[in-house]
């Protein structure tokens, strides 16, 4: 049997780095549950709403640029006028830009943990179209703040409550910047 290798310094040094670079995931998750109950932007709120945890709570930076990049992430607001980028506010393209821009994984739901980002995907749309944040989680029982008909859920009251949910993604963003 071979003894392990120590860890060298610049190991320990790239794994700090990693986690540093990554969203405050406890930060996400309690920005959420405070701010369940502000205002709604939108008619539908979700990926506004998570957009918001992850930049205020979990400190993830804008990125400014064409608002219908997948690799930009931003809020404007011009006097009463919403010009946020297409990633900020639908869901599905919120998806896209944290697997391929931020480097988020997709997790199973047994290793989610508060501060991941949920989405549900229905058939009667045919698109990922939902999403809240993962504010607790153990063995696979998750709960879920949202702006949605509720604010605090579980995700077994997310598929019982609605017969169009068909699959769930939780992803774990990997960038901060």
């Amino acid at each position: 049997m071979l003894a392990e290798e120590p860890v060298s310094d610049t190991t320990t040094m790239q794994l700090s780095a990693l986690v540093a670079a990554a969203p405050d995931a406890s930060g996400t998750a309690n920005w959420a549950k405070r701010n369940a109950k502000i205002k709604y932007d939108y008619d539908t709120d979700c990926a506004n709403f998570v957009s918001k945890a992850l930049h205020y709570g979990g400190k993830m930076q804008q990125r400014k640029g064409g608002r219908k990049s997948q690799a930009r992430w931003f809020r404007n607001n011009i006097g009463w006028i919403r010009l946020g980028s297409y990633t900020w506010a639908a869901a599905a393209n919120l998806r896209q830009h944290l697997k391929n821009y931020r480097a988020g994984r997709e997790i199973s739901r047994y290793d989610a943990r508060p501060g991941d980002v949920i989405f549900g995907y229905y058939r009667s749309s045919k698109a990922w179209n939902h999403t809240g944040v993962v504010t607790a989680a153990k063995g696979g029982n998750i709960s879920i703040t949202q702006h949605g008909r509720v604010h605090h859920t579980t995700l077994n009251q997310w598929f019982k409550n609605n017969k169009n949910l068909s699959a769930i993604s939780i992803i774990r963003p990997g960038k901060r910047s």
